[in-house]
C-alpha cells in the first residue's frame, strides 16, 4: 500500500516537472519571438530613417507583438512610436483601427455625402488636378459620388457652365471655386457632417 502511495507521489512530481519544463520552453519561445520582432522593427526603422533606433519594449498583445521604438525622424526630432508586428515577422503596421469606430466614421461620411448628393450639390473638377483631389480627400471616402468630370471631352462643357477654376462646387446654380471644409457644405445645404 505504501509503495502505491510513493509511486503516485512520484508520478505527480514527474508530471509537475514535465509541465514546468514545457512552460519554461514556451517562455523561451515567447522571448525568442519577441526578440526577433524587436530586431525586425529596429532594422526597418534604422533603414527607413537612417538612424540608430532604440526598441523600448516588446509585448505580446492580441496575437501580435507591440513594439515601442524610438528614433530620430528626418528633421532630427526624437519620436517614440508604437509598431505592431505579426509573430512570424511578416506583417508590420504603425496603427490599428478600431473596427466599430471605423465603421461608424464610414457610415457618417456616407450619410453626409448622400445628403449632399440628394441636395443636388456637385463638385466639378479634373481627376488629375491636385486641388480637386484635395477637396475629395477633405470630404472622405464617398466624395466621388459628388464628382462631375471636367476632363478632356467634358472640359468645354464645364467652361460653358462658367467654371474657370477647379474644384468648383455647384449648388442651386451658383458656383463656389475653392477647397472647402465639411462645415461649408453643411452651412450651404443644411446637411450635417458627423
Amino acid at each position: 500500500m505504501v509503495d502505491k502511495v510513493y509511486i503516485g507521489i512520484i508520478a505527480v512530481l514527474v508530471l509537475i516537472v514535465i509541465y514546468l519544463f514545457a512552460q519554461s520552453n514556451q517562455n523561451l519561445q515567447d522571448i525568442s519571438g519577441q526578440q526577433a520582432a524587436a530586431n525586425a522593427v529596429k532594422d526597418i526603422y534604422d533603414l527607413q530613417y537612417e538612424t540608430n533606433s532604440e526598441v523600448l519594449s516588446t509585448v505580446e498583445m492580441n496575437g501580435v507583438y507591440k513594439v515601442v521604438v524610438r528614433f530620430a525622424d528626418f528633421s532630427g526630432q526624437r519620436v517614440t512610436q508604437d509598431v505592431y508586428i505579426t509573430k512570424d515577422g511578416r506583417l508590420l503596421t504603425d496603427r490599428f483601427i478600431v473596427t466599430a469606430d471605423y465603421r461608424t466614421a464610414l457610415q457618417n461620411q456616407k450619410t453626409f455625402i448622400e445628403c449632399l448628393s440628394g441636395a443636388n450639390l456637385r463638385i466639378l473638377g479634373q481627376s488629375n488636378d491636385t486641388a480637386t483631389l484635395q477637396q475629395f480627400n477633405v470630404l472622405g471616402t464617398y466624395s466621388y459620388k459628388l464628382f462631375v468630370s471636367c476632363d478632356a471631352a467634358n472640359e468645354q462643357s464645364c467652361r460653358d457652365l462658367g467654371v474657370a477654376r477647379y474644384p468648383t462646387t455647384i449648388y442651386n446654380n451658383t458656383g463656389y471655386a475653392n477647397i472647402y471644409a465639411p462645415a461649408f457644405f453643411s452651412q450651404l445645404t443644411g446637411c450635417t457632417p458627423a
